[in-house]
């Protein structure tokens, strides 16, 4: 089980669909940035070394920092997503290493999902915002920097029918349950009631379909 599993329980039943993260085009540049301290660090490693204490006091800051840059960036890249699972959307936003903070909204409380692209570079890369809107409005989920925001858009919707669909299925099945449990109770008028309004129905269906 990964740490984002960790984070929360799922439900009975319940998947993780998908994680989403923001593109990683912007952070490339912060590792290429600690992969060049470290490389340099690493050429000058036998003429530092000639520097005694000096020297060393230089290699172990240059490390330091390099592998610092690269851990942040892989940490904060990796633990601010949107998890996307079948019962729910969950936003995981940790601005700092030791805060965090846990959003979660059910399916059947989403208002809208819509996309902000700002500037010209977002429009012209084809990047920006993808917000998770509620009904009561009390917050808003976000999920920054992502790749083909409207595509991502699009999908989360399908995913939310997709939930209405099963949702109104097993309320269905539910409710035929309940009726299956409490019919060898019913009277016989109340099944000669029924099984009118049965046959009714059914030539209703049959008048429809042959239309």
């Amino acid at each position: 089980m990964s740490l984002i599993n960790k984070k929360f329980n799922l439900g009975v039943g319940e998947e993780i669909v998908d994680i989403i993260r923001s593109t990683p085009l912007f952070i490339w540049c912060k590792y290429f940035f600690g992969l060049l301290i470290l490389g340099v660090t690493s050429f000058f490693l036998f003429w530092l070394l000639t520097k005694e204490i000096w020297g060393y006091v230089a290699i172990g800051l240059s490390y330091m920092i390099g592998l610092v840059i690269i851990f942040r960036t892989w940490f904060f890249y990796h633990f601010n997503c949107l998890v996307v699972t079948t019962e729910k959307i969950v936003d995981i936003d940790r601005p700092k290493i030791f805060e965090e903070t846990i959003s979660t909204v059910n399916y059947l409380d989403i208002q809208d999902i819509y996309v902000i692209k700002k500037g010209f570079l977002q429009n012209v890369l084809n990047y920006g915002s993808v917000m998770v809107e509620t009904k009561k409005q009390q917050f808003i989920l976000e999920i920054k920097k992502v790749r083909l925001p409207q595509r991502l858009a699009n999908w989360l919707l399908e995913v939310k029918d997709n939930y209405y669909k099963k949702q109104k299925l097993t309320d269905r099945q539910a409710v035929m349950n309940d009726f299956l449990q409490i019919m060898p109770k019913l009277s016989p008028e109340d099944l000669q009631t029924v099984y009118l309004k049965v046959a009714e129905q059914i030539k209703k269906n049959n008048n429809q379909e042959s239309e």
